[in-house]
């Protein structure tokens, strides 16, 4: 594959015709295909959102991070889960299940992700909730995890949605407001325009790393590179 975009990298520094070009990304185009269908299925490494207090993003990893599956951790962190690219808990927090208790508080329960007092970060993405990290399907709502409506579901004034930048408008938890470029974020939803890295608001520019042409603030995403495609 890595020749098809070899190949792919002349033809754009010799500016070739459109048909030529169309040629190249073609092959391209297939070599990869034939990668992802060869290469073992990893569906829990898919679903990752890289995600938590000590994740840095997606692979492939900078220098001096450490690899966890799909994603990259600080350095010095550890891979709690590399099927998930779930990263250990940050310096001087005393981790507890799915929770990083506050520095020098104990942990009460971990397998309910319970600390003696506060829960300074939850290792899944999860937002802190009092002493505890709530689970999948809740939110924090005055110190307690409540049930709570994903992005899209229908809600009514009552409602708390899963979402803390989302609101129940017309009976439909739906975004409130966006974020910019840079801002820590969970989905693209989120972003003003951007995309969601995996950490923060932004996208990738010509010549650095990336996993998928959507990433790319221009261009493509070919031999893991953001590349421009020459006009035809």
């Amino acid at each position: 594959m890595n020749q098809y975009f070899d190949d792919l990298s002349r033809a754009m520094a010799a500016r070739p015709s459109r048909r030529g070009v169309l040629k190249m990304l073609g092959g391209a185009a297939l070599a990869a295909t034939a990668g992802s269908v060869l290469k073992p299925f990893r569906p829990a490494a898919a679903a990752s959102v890289c995600s938590g207090p000590t994740n840095v993003g997606p692979s492939p990893c900078p220098a001096a991070t450490t690899p966890c599956g799909p994603c990259c951790c600080q350095r010095g962190i550890a891979c709690l889960d590399a099927g998930s690219g779930v990263c250990g808990c940050p310096t001087r927090t005393t981790p507890c299940g799915k929770a990083c208790c506050a520095k020098g508080t104990a942990c009460a329960d971990p397998s309910t992700s319970t600390c003696v007092t506060a829960v300074t970060n939850c290792v899944d993405g999860q937002a802190p909730c009092g002493n505890t990290c709530c689970s999948s399907g809740q939110a924090c709502s005055n110190g307690n995890c409540v049930a709570c409506v994903a992005p899209g579901g229908s809600c009514s004034a009552g409602s708390t949605c899963c979402d803390p930048i989302d609101g129940c408008i017309n009976n439909i938890c739906q975004p409130t407001r966006c974020l910019g470029s840079g801002v820590a974020c969970s989905q693209s939803a989120e972003c003003c325009g951007q995309i969601c890295l995996g950490f923060a608001c932004g996208c990738v520019a010509e010549g650095l790393t990336c996993t998928d042409s959507a990433q790319c603030c221009s261009g493509v995403c070919a031999g893991g590179v953001c590349q421009l495609v020459p006009p035809p």
